[in-house]
């Protein structure tokens, strides 16, 4: 892969990073602009753009660096090693953020089990074995398989205790689909308890994230091969364009929904992520456009997986830090922003400080070429 693809990558992520920030840290979680605020349940916001654009670079990455050449004997068992060492570690990482934002007392049998790393973790190891033994055309047909029959389990399997599912009814305190009774049966007390009793990171929804990877694997396999950089960055940009449209249309009949990760949002999701990454590609790559905003977003996107992190557990930590009666968290925000400023405007402000703050730590890592990964 060239230098410049690379960085059209790590611009990518680092832009999904930024968004991350300024959506999960804000000052105040109680008064916000509606820009940063993921859709209740059906539907779709700018906020829940960043998750599948996350794992659709990581389908991306996969197609470069598992696709290399083609593994026998012991470099195939050393490749299956680290896959699944990555895997696992992106598992237990992910678990360690879900004890960071714990509340109450620590017990296994309340702390959440799945999150945001551990569904990278799963659709990681699967894709990846998918990745060594099918061609891309089979992996297409897997995805699309995926996407289908996902639709029929939501859409046509009767839940027990409620009958025919409907996907326009927020679960609370029932199960109107599969997915979130079943999240309900199996993880119970170890769902999140912000959403119980589903959760938004759930068992069977990490089904179609594997077609969402498989959807960066298709887009990084066209960026390799011998066409011109023009064609291949119209050709995803298109290709998103198309995928858009065809998730806008199955949303009359399966909703556009991130919490339950639907097929019509995979398509969705994964469109704008293709028109994006396409955008981004042209403008470096194409126009040679390599302006400082384009390093900035490079700090975060070569460490993504230290970012994610950091702004994951510091959050959580200073927030549990008690000083005078509150927490080191509210008092910094209300000493030097809301006590002046509109709350809404204050708690925007906040992130873009802490998003200051943290570009510095990861300007340091980038300029001494240091890469946290797994």
């Amino acid at each position: 892969m060239h230098k410049e693809r690379l960085l059209s990558l790590d611009v990518f992520r680092g832009l999904l990073v930024v968004g991350m920030l300024m959506v999960d840290n804000p000052g105040s979680w109680d008064i916000r602009l509606p820009i940063f605020e993921h859709a209740h349940w059906n539907g779709f916001t700018p906020p829940d753009f960043i998750f599948p654009s996350f794992i659709f670079a990581m389908g991306m990455a996969m197609a470069f660096s598992l696709g290399q050449k083609n593994y026998v004997g012991s470099d195939k068992v050393n490749v299956y090693k680290s896959i699944i060492i990555r895997s696992v570690g992106l598992f237990i990482i992910g678990y360690i953020v879900n004890i960071c934002y714990h509340e109450g007392p620590y017990s296994f049998s309340t702390i959440r089990l799945l999150g945001v790393l551990q569904r990278f973790s799963i659709v990681y190891l699967i894709v990846s074995i998918c990745f060594l033994h099918f061609n891309l055309k089979k992996l297409i047909i897997l995805g699309c398989s995926i996407l289908l029959g996902y639709w029929a389990l939501l859409s046509l399997i009767p839940v027990p205790g409620y009958g025919m599912p409907d996907l326009t009814v927020f679960p609370d305190k029932i199960t109107p689909n599969i997915a979130v009774w079943l999240d309900y049966k199996l993880l119970g007390t170890k769902a999140w308890v912000y959403s119980r009793p589903y959760d938004p990171e759930g068992i069977i929804s990490n089904l179609p994230s594997i077609s969402t990877a498989i959807l960066g694997i298709a887009a990084g396999r066209w960026l390799k091969s011998e066409r011109t950089l023009e064609h291949k960055a119209l050709g995803i940009i298109v290709s998103g364009i198309g995928l858009v449209i065809l998730g806008g249309i199955w949303n009359y009949w399966f909703p556009i929904n991130k919490q339950l990760w639907t097929s019509s949002f995979v398509l969705f999701a994964g469109g704008l992520s293709m028109m994006v990454f396409g955008t981004v590609y042209w403008i470096l790559d194409g126009l040679k456009k390599k302006l400082f905003i384009n390093q900035f977003f490079s700090y975060f996107g070569t460490n993504a997986l230290l970012a994610f992190c950091m702004i994951a557990c510091v959050d959580a930590i200073i927030s549990a830090i008690p000083v005078g009666g509150t927490n080191l968290k509210n008092l910094f925000y209300s000493n030097t922003l809301a006590n002046w400023l509109p709350e809404i405007h204050a708690s925007w402000i906040y992130s873009i400080i802490v998003l200051g703050l943290y570009s510095l730590l990861f300007r340091y890592l980038y300029h001494r070429k240091i890469i946290i990964k797994l």
